[in-house]
C-alpha cells in the first residue's frame, strides 16, 4: 500500500528546502540532483527525504493504534541475498530522540574491491545508514535492525533490506507476526 507523500527537495546555491504535501505518491528531486550530487548532498537528501517519511509512518501508526511495545519481523529473500528487519514501536509521545537504528550490518557488499563496495552506480552507500535509515527511526519513533543473513551483490542487499523493512512495516500496522509488550 502506498502511504500518499509527495515530496519535494530544491536546492538554489547552498541553500536547500524541502516541501511535504499528501496525499500523492510521488518523488520529485528537481534538477536531477540526485544522480549527480555530490556525497554531501546525497547524505543531505537521504537525510531529508528520511526525515518527512518517518515523520508520516508515525503519523500512521498513530492512527492504526500500533502499541507501544509492539513489535515486527520479516526476512526478505533476493536473488542471492537475505535481509531480515525487526522493527518495534517505541513510545506514543513526541520525542523524536525515542527511535533508533539498533543494528545494521548489511556491509561488506561484495568482495572486490576486498573491503566491499561503497557505491550502488552514482550512489554512496554509506549515507543508508547514517543518514537515511537513523532519521525514519528516529522520527517513526521505531527501534530498527537490519541483518543481513547472506549476500554478495549490492542491488540486492540494498533492495531486499527495503522490502524486507516494508513487509515488516506493513505486519507492524497489521497486527502480523507481531508482539506486544505495551
Amino acid at each position: 500500500a502506498q502511504i500518499g507523500v509527495s515530496l519535494s527537495i530544491t536546492e538554489t546555491g547552498d541553500e536547500t528546502t524541502t516541501t511535504t504535501t499528501a496525499p500523492s505518491a510521488e518523488i520529485a528531486l528537481h534538477h536531477n540532483r540526485n544522480r549527480l550530487a555530490a556525497d554531501r548532498s546525497q547524505a543531505q537528501i537521504f537525510a531529508q527525504v528520511a526525515t518527512t517519511l518517518g515523520t508520516q509512518l508515525h503519523g500512521i501508526m498513530e492512527e492504526k493504534n500500533v502499541l507501544p511495545g509492539a513489535s515486527s519481523f520479516f526476512g526478505c529473500p533476493l536473488d542471492e541475498a537475505l535481509v531480515l528487519v525487526t522493527l518495534e514501536r517505541c513510545c506514543n509521545d513526541d520525542s523524536p530522540q525515542a527511535g533508533e537504528l539498533t543494528h545494521y550490518n548489511l556491509q561488506p557488499y561484495g568482495h572486490f574491491p576486498p573491503q566491499g563496495r561503497t557505491h550502488l552506480g552514482q550512489m554512496e552507500l554509506q549515507p543508508l545508514q547514517d543518514s537515511f535509515w537513523q532519521n525514519v527511526a528516529r522520527h517513526a519513533q521505531l527501534k530498527i535492525a537490519f541483518y543481513k543473513i547472506r549476500g554478495e551483490n549490492a542491488h540486492h542487499i540494498v533492495e531486499a533490506a527495503f522490502k524486507a523493512f516494508s513487509r515488516s512495516l506493513r505486519n507492524l500496522i497489521d497486527g502480523i507476526n507481531t508482539t506486544a509488550s505495551g
